[in-house]
């Protein structure tokens, strides 16, 4: 509901509402789209694209029902778009914070297993490994993901299905394999 009356007092050309939009959704959004297509450059480019496309319609804005969706497939569209025109797709998730009370073993062991993780999950089919991300990156309900795909409900249970036992059998077959290495 925050975000529909948000995106009325836009259409309104309330500054402030376009604002809280944009800060509430800027780091999500972009997030979601770093994993479609990881160059951070360019998913920043399309998510700032696509707020200023917004703010630009004020006055003649038609109001999704459901705005976040609509942030959501505006930004995987135009991601997809972008990833054409450069027809380079590099395959790596954004790196992860990593705190420096980390000792050298400890940060070897968790750089194997990110490593792992995401060797993995850019092996799952590209509509799972987009539900596996909107679901444990942005949080979005099965419902949510659902309305922002166009798929049901019950697709997107299959979707996590499939992605979980893929993780989970891959996942404990190189665990297995490093132990045997040591």
């Amino acid at each position: 509901m925050k975000d529909l009356n948000l995106f009325q007092g836009i259409n309104k050309g309330n500054y402030t509402s376009f604002d809280q939009l944009f800060k509430l959704h800027f780091e999500p959004l972009c997030k979601y789209a770093y994993g479609i297509y990881a160059d951070r450059d360019i998913v920043q480019e399309v998510v700032v694209d696509i707020f200023t496309n917004i703010w630009e319609k004020r006055g003649s804005l038609i109001i999704p029902d459901h705005p976040k969706a609509y942030l959501y497939q505006s930004v995987r569209n135009n991601i997809i778009r972008k990833k054409g025109e450069q027809q380079q797709f590099n395959e790596e998730l954004s790196d992860v914070f990593i705190s420096t009370d980390f000792t050298i073993q400890e940060q070897m062991v968790f750089d194997e297993m990110e490593h792992q993780f995401k060797s993995e999950l850019h092996q799952l089919p590209t509509r799972t490994k987009e539900v596996f991300l909107l679901k444990r990156e942005e949080e979005m309900s099965y419902k949510e993901i659902a309305q922002l795909m166009n798929i049901s409900v019950s697709a997107v249970e299959k979707h996590m299905i499939n992605a979980l036992k893929h993780f989970r059998t891959k996942l404990q077959i190189q665990g297995r394999k490093s132990k045997i290495n040591d």
